[in-house]
């Protein structure tokens, strides 16, 4: 079986990723709390051990850099889904 660059899609790059989100307008505070409490959940011994039975690898990304991420992740699916012509039913 080809890889995916073989098969000629050499930038193809995607994966599947999990995060914290929160309703647009929460207070700033809030989330600065959530974030850290999340961060040291993740920093446990215990949680990583349990992430990689899972063949997880956990990340940190502040709320800011998880808003930009979220946004470059929609862009580059929505142009796939629009070269492929792909649409919604």
């Amino acid at each position: 079986m080809p890889t995916v660059a073989e098969a000629g899609l050499p930038s193809y790059d995607v994966g599947s990723w999990w995060g914290l989100v929160a309703p647009a307008g929460t207070p700033r505070e809030i989330i600065q709390r959530a974030e850290s409490v999340a961060v040291a959940y993740l920093r446990e011994a215990s949680t990583g051990a349990r992430f990689l039975e899972m063949a997880l690898e956990p990340g940190e990304l502040g709320a800011d850099a998880f808003q930009q991420y979220i946004a470059s992740e929609k862009n580059k699916l929505a142009d796939i889904v629009k070269r492929a012509g792909l649409q919604a039913e």
